[in-house]
């Protein structure tokens, strides 16, 4: 077979893969994708031609046996190559082939994080339900226990009173002679106050820095919320990233992946972090290493990354059956991967984001002096306590005078 005199490039054009047409019929690229595309076709240094992949897919088989897609077009004698995170797996061999793996990598998803919780309810945070339920079983049955082991038979209301009066450091028993409701009374105490420490301050804490709202951290956790609370996945269209969640033995991948194809769940093709794409309801199914340079652990990533992971993939440039220039483009495979350009432009492209997020970066952990309405919610406690005490205070005066004048009555 003798070697065509240009050869032809299938991409799926975006904004991280750009191509631009000069007058003088050379190619310019922008883009991250695009600067890895310019990359290996320096190194081949031969003449060439950018073909729009025009359904951009990725590849998927169709029922006929044919490829949508880059895989489709290489088929069909369309395309020569393509160098555009083409993964290997074992159905696309059979149509096209493979160069030197450039790159491993994982499948799993970002989504942006929720935020804070607002400090208006940070009273109640300090303690998660776990504690705040056993707490309040054990206080309403401490007072039947205490009325058992004490020679003196409170009413329930008194006891009640007096065990939560003690449990908040106000120390309210007397005539308490038996050892068994000493040591009741002291354990409790004791309980008391170890409660209210801790309860301070971590208080204070989360005024201070406010928590964070977690975010969902699975796919399992991903599944549930897009079947219970309208939460969307969007995946590269025809990409074998949605055939693995299609494929998956677990059922609630496959509910992801059947989700996302029949709602037409995909990438627009411009950034992720643009249009809505990503954000706090909709999640991004693709490689860690794109993922990574938007979303992570890091302060500044407004989007978090999970660990979870979908399935690991080979990257490699896809060529049709007997490319002629194979050997010379795994040779230059060969030298980038050995030479971590890759992984250079890689961090190279990470940086560079960093620098334009500059005036984003999140600093919601920074600590701060306590405002007023970091304390409204407290004071509104605070405020109800108060209203109750007086409630109670006008009921038992009402209730004075109604027994004094029924005892006129019954006088006279």
């Amino acid at each position: 077979m003798a070697c065509p005199k240009f050869i032809r490039v299938a991409i799926i054009r975006s904004r991280e893969i750009s191509p631009i047409k000069n007058e003088d019929g050379s190619y310019s690229f922008a883009g991250f994708g695009g600067k890895q595309l310019e990359l290996f076709l320096k190194a081949l240094n031969l003449p060439f031609e950018v073909v729009d992949v025009e359904d951009r897919e990725y590849g998927r088989l169709l029922n006929n046996g044919t490829w949508t897609g880059i895989i489709g077009m290489i088929q069909q004698d369309m395309a020569d190559l393509s160098i555009h995170s083409v993964t290997m797996t074992e159905p696309k061999t059979s149509v096209v082939d493979f160069s030197t793996v450039y790159n491993t990598d994982d499948m799993t998803f970002a989504i942006e994080k929720p935020g804070t919780y607002p400090t208006s309810l940070a009273f109640v945070r300090p303690y998660d339900y776990t504690v705040w339920i056993p707490t309040f079983t054990v206080l309403l049955l401490m007072p039947l226990v205490l009325r058992l082991l004490s020679n003196i038979q409170y009413t329930y209301a008194h006891a009640f009173i007096m065990m939560l009066g003690s449990f908040l450091g106000q120390f309210s028993f007397r005539n308490t002679s038996s050892r068994s409701s000493k040591m009741l009374i002291f354990s409790w105490s004791f309980f008391g106050v170890i409660m209210m420490l801790s309860y301070s301050a971590v208080l204070l804490s989360i005024l201070t820095v406010p928590l964070q709202i977690p975010a969902v951290k699975n796919f399992e956790e991903l599944s549930e919320a897009v079947m219970k609370r309208n939460y969307k996945i969007i995946v590269p269209k025809g990409s074998s990233t949605l055939e693995a969640l299609m494929r998956n033995p677990k059922k609630y991948m496959r509910f992801l992946g059947e989700a996302a194809f029949n709602n037409s769940w995909y990438f627009n093709g411009k950034s992720l972090t643009e249009n809505g794409q990503l954000n706090k309801r909709i999640a991004v199914v693709t490689s860690r290493s794109m993922l990574q340079m938007i979303a992570g652990p890091e302060d500044w990533k407004k989007y978090f990354l999970s660990d979870d992971s979908l399935v690991s993939f080979k990257f490699a440039p896809a060529v049709k059956k007997g490319f002629c220039h194979k050997k010379r483009l795994d040779k230059i495979v060969s030298r980038i991967n050995s030479a971590g350009l890759f992984l250079k432009a890689t961090r190279e492209k990470s940086f560079q984001l960093w620098i334009a997020e500059h005036d984003k970066r999140s600093m919601d952990l920074d600590t701060h002096p306590l405002s007023i309405n970091d304390l409204i919610g407290s004071f509104l406690l605070l405020s109800l306590g108060f209203g109750l005490a007086l409630l109670s205070f006008l009921c038992e005066t009402m209730c004075y005078r109604l027994r004094k004048k029924r005892k006129k009555v019954f006088k006279n």
